[in-house]
């Protein structure tokens, strides 16, 4: 991202200077902070190499002067939309990307740079290169040679006591079993418990030593919570429930909450895990970005314009620069995109 900014703030530095004075940012968004306040806040500090800056204008402003320095198409618009939403989430989440994310938002940056005409897109494609062999386990970490002929190394002196520092802090700080859950998605906070739960070929999710199943904790609820703890298949088919009545399970290489046997908390925003697709609101429709079919979703009381995205557990969340990550509205399966859902 720090790499794209830079790029994209120095191209159009370069090309509207001649024209515009050299000042031409500072004035700009002196403009934007006058008729947009809503999307540029007024007590807001910008830099021209922030990426999300530039491209949010490039995405929603039709009189942009990045339109003029990098052209325009639809497809690069949906490319930016994708990216700026992506780095809001990565922000307002708290959470590191996964391996997944960061292929997925360097496809992006690569279709825009790529039709951009960016002097970062052969660093793009490396870097893309890079995570899809890490990916299928074919990327090797270059190792520095070590010459046959030369000579050896002297021992070091021996250092002493004194010389070290009190003590090593701990490799991993522990957590008590009592800390706050995350959010539902989040990565798992405190022990694992030992005790797994198999998932059946039914849909069942039963204790393999006593074939007891889950749905006696549940209760009728037991299908549709169920259907939400697997929409991304935990690693192996099996989870855990800690003594909260929390699930956990492994999604790719960490450990996640998954939901609760009982009631979500009533302050999630975003549940689960976000599905692979982008909208965007437009009045009380929202339409899918990739293939342009409607939906109606109506009380959003968002502008126009607006990203959303949907996650595992239907909720329809908004992230923005000012209030995070919002939930709009809660969709089931059967009022949403054909199987977007499902």
């Amino acid at each position: 991202m720090r790499v794209l900014g830079f790029d994209l703030g120095l191209s159009a530095q370069a090309a509207l200077s001649p024209s515009r004075g050299t000042y031409w940012f500072v004035n700009f968004i002196a403009n934007r902070k006058q008729t947009n306040p809503k999307r540029y806040p007024t007590n807001q500090q910008y830099d021209y190499r922030d990426p999300g800056l530039v491209l949010k204008d490039y995405a929603h402003e039709v009189d942009s002067p990045y339109r003029e320095v990098f052209g325009y198409t639809d497809d690069m618009v949906l490319a930016a939309k994708k990216i700026v939403w992506t780095r809001n989430t990565w922000f307002h989440f708290g959470e590191d990307p996964t391996l997944e994310d960061l292929i997925e938002v360097a496809q992006h940056v690569r279709a825009f740079a790529q039709a951009a005409g960016l002097a970062s897109l052969n660093q793009v494609v490396a870097l893309l290169t890079r995570l899809q062999r890490i990916k299928t386990g074919q990327h090797q970490p270059k190792l520095q040679p070590s010459s046959p002929g030369s000579a050896p190394q002297p021992s070091p002196e021996p250092v002493k006591d004194a010389d070290l520092p009190p003590e090593e802090p701990p490799a991993e700080i522990p957590v008590p079993d009592d800390a706050p859950r995350p959010r539902i998605g989040g990565v798992w906070v405190g022990a694992i418990p030992d005790t797994r739960f198999k998932v059946t070929r039914t849909g069942d999710i039963v204790d393999p030593a006593t074939f007891e199943s889950l749905k006696s904790k549940v209760g009728d609820a037991f299908g549709r919570k169920a259907k939400q703890w697997l929409a991304v298949p935990p690693r192996g088919g099996e989870v855990w429930v800690a003594p909260d009545g929390a699930v956990g399970g492994w999604i790719n290489e960490n450990p996640r909450l998954l939901g609760y046997l009982g009631d979500d908390p009533e302050d999630e925003q975003a549940r689960g895990f976000l599905l692979p697709r982008f909208y965007e609101v437009q009045g009380d429709m929202v339409r899918d970005l990739d293939t342009g079919e409607c939906r109606p979703l109506q009380g959003t009381q968002v502008d126009d314009g607006t990203l959303v995205r949907v996650t595992t557990y239907g909720d329809v969340i908004v992230i923005d620069d000012v209030q995070g990550v919002k939930r709009l509205a809660t969709v089931a399966a059967a009022d949403w995109f054909p199987g977007h859902l499902s």
